[in-house]
């Protein structure tokens, strides 16, 4: 039976605060499960990503290494702190079974009505806050340095779209100016057939005098060619710049993925940090009651039943850490 159904079963203490896992703490578990494998999957995907170089803008490799370094300190650094999260609430489980072996028979001394047995129930209770305090300090640490982390993270995205804009005008730039010498290339090569005309009916009218007309079309075909050199160069450059741009936007939106896993994750932490609060909280409203058997959940089979919490949610917390 969970601690929840218990307290159902008993109207009269359904209000009182519980050392059972608070939910946001049970939820902070299950949230930074889920999301630490989204994390690895992101931060494998970006690394995949090649290392683009551009010419037009030759800041876009070092902005793409510093993304792709920024990333890897989520394996070295800020991995192992996030397990070291999910680590104390596995840790606190077993403290709580240690607590457990000495608030089991002092429960049953509270059942039978034995004042005696408060004292050491309350030393006990002021341990285990202890803990819980100490787990909550820990666990606000990590989600501070996450929070500075995704700040990190952000000045990537804002530099690698900044590339992407540059890289993006550049690619409207050079399209218009090929498009440009394409139209002066076809004018030319218009007045080029209109003079090949000419000169055809000068022939055919028997005139053999047209060696001006001649010398304009070789002067025309050459200013052709050149247009259409420049048409073919700027055709490059804007290829060159589109795709420039395309990897660009590909590393862009790769740590932006990243980025939002990031920052699911450090709302899981921030959850399990509120969770610690929560608990803390109840201890001290707990330890300053006058008559801690007031709250009469400290029966043996109701400890029971948050014991078993404790340990499931230990289990829970131990999936991603291998014990």
């Amino acid at each position: 039976m969970s601690t929840q159904a218990a307290a159902t079963s008993a109207p009269s203490t359904s209000s009182a605060p519980s050392i059972a896992p608070p939910d946001a703490l049970t939820q902070g578990v299950l949230d930074t499960n889920a999301a630490v494998p989204q994390v690895d999957a992101a931060v494998a995907a970006l690394l995949a990503l090649s290392v683009p170089s551009s010419t037009q803008v030759p800041s876009l490799s070092a902005d793409v290494e510093k993304a792709r370094a920024d990333a890897t300190l989520w394996t070295t650094t800020y991995r192992p702190q996030v397990l070291s999260t999910l680590a104390g609430v596995a840790r606190f489980g077993q403290t709580f079974d240690t607590a457990y072996a000495q608030l089991q028979p002092l429960s049953v001394r509270l059942a039978t009505g034995d004042s005696t047995a408060i004292a050491p129930f309350q030393q006990v209770l002021t341990q285990l806050q202890a803990d819980t305090q100490a787990t909550a300090t820990a666990t606000a640490s990590v989600h501070t340095e996450l929070v500075t982390y995704e700040t990190l993270i952000d000045g990537d995205i804002a530099l690698l779209n900044a590339d992407q804009s540059v890289l993006i005008q550049l690619q409207a730039q050079d399209t218009q100016a090929a498009q440009a010498a394409s139209q002066a290339a076809d004018q030319v090569e218009q007045q080029i057939q209109q003079d090949e005309e000419q000169i055809a009916l000068a022939y055919l009218q028997g005139h053999y005098y047209v060696a001006a007309l001649e010398q304009t079309i070789d002067m025309l075909t050459g200013k052709d060619r050149e247009l259409r050199d420049q048409e073919s160069q700027l055709n490059a450059e804007a290829n060159a710049a589109s795709e420039d741009a395309r990897e660009a936007g590909g590393t862009s939106a790769q740590v932006s993925q990243y980025q939002t896993f990031l920052t699911a994750l450090a709302g899981s932490i921030g959850t399990l940090d509120n969770g610690w609060n929560v608990l803390d909280s109840n201890f001290t409203v707990l330890l300053q009651s006058e008559d801690i058997t007031t709250y009469g959940f400290f029966t043996p089979s109701l400890l029971a039943a948050v014991k078993a919490d404790w340990d499931n949610l230990a289990l829970q917390a131990s999936l991603l850490l291998g014990i």
